[in-house]
């Protein structure tokens, strides 16, 4: 019996030894760039900023990805660019945005094409014959598209202040 088992032992370590070692390939994810995910999210509200102040629809249909989802509270649901479109053409039409900033509070740095962003903004609306100052907050999901440009793909807005039509 002592014998049986150390045969199996000495065949259990020859079958070991004769598998060659197990190799894990695990690709090692890349190291977040935080400072150009930040650079980057800087960017992509200056243009968003610039085609406000401008009236830009084009530049601003540029802002979101194709499948982007933006709630705006007041309004329903924004799915996709060509609702963005419609949304942008409408606004643009009843609007004129003489000012506008956006002040990141909160950036965290998903990975190198993603990052989370909470923040407020202020804009000087006309509408009609009235200015108006405009203050919000804000929640997005911003990626990183193939092109290197940063979009907005998911967007919460809430104004803290109303425009009373007239």
């Amino acid at each position: 019996m002592r014998s049986r088992a150390r045969w199996y032992g000495v065949s259990l370590c020859f079958i070991v030894a004769a598998c060659p070692p197990a190799t894990v390939q695990q690709a090692a994810a890349p190291a977040v760039d935080s400072a150009a995910v930040r650079a980057g999210v800087a960017e992509l509200w200056q243009r968003w900023t610039a085609a406000d102040i401008a009236g830009d629809s084009v530049a601003l249909f540029d802002v979101i990805t194709d499948s982007a989802r933006v709630d705006y509270r007041g309004f329903p649901p924004i799915l996709g660019r060509d609702a963005w479109k419609a949304f942008v053409a409408a606004a643009l039409k009843q609007v004129d945005i003489t000012a506008a900033e956006i002040h990141p509070e909160l950036t965290v740095p998903i990975s190198n094409d993603l990052a989370y962003q909470v923040g407020g903004y202020n804009e000087t609306v006309i509408m009609g014959k009235i200015t108006s100052p405009v203050q919000g907050r804000y929640a997005a999901a911003l990626t990183r598209g193939a092109d290197n440009r940063w979009r907005a793909a998911y967007l919460m807005v809430f104004a803290d202040t109303t425009i009373t039509p007239q």
